[in-house]
């Protein structure tokens, strides 16, 4: 289990340049997969094969792509959670986001290698 506190919207966007659609198998924190309604937040389950295109694709850029993609002004523009009433430093919300992208990459990479579906919950 990987829980990235509130930054769920700031890794989809580093992961796929924008705050809203894609159809990336990198927007997979927000679509994709198979969608079951449980009260206001859905679980969108995501299989094996998913999870390995999912890995794939993210594999396919460096990290430092999507780390050169953390844009402040940008983030708020498309209101980011958390980046829309930016409170801590710029440098804080940097590391904030970049250390639970890590996270997120070497999780996908574990499950990917373990043959495994994915789960992804936000409430």
């Amino acid at each position: 289990m990987l829980d990235v506190d509130k930054s769920w919207h700031a890794l989809h966007f580093l992961l796929t340049g924008t705050g809203g659609e894609s159809d990336s198998p990198r927007a997979f924190l927000l679509h994709g997969g198979t969608s079951v309604a449980t009260g206001d937040f859905p679980i969108l389950f995501h299989t094996a094969d998913e999870v390995e295109k999912i890995y794939d694709s993210i594999s396919s850029e460096s990290f430092e792509s999507y780390i050169n993609r953390y844009d402040v002004e940008k983030m708020k523009e498309e209101d980011i959670y958390k980046f829309d009433e930016l409170e801590s430093s710029d440098e804080d919300m940097r590391e904030y986001a970049t250390d639970y992208l890590k996270s997120l990459i070497e999780f996908i990479e574990l499950t990917t290698k373990n043959k495994q579906g994915l789960a992804i919950s936000m409430g």
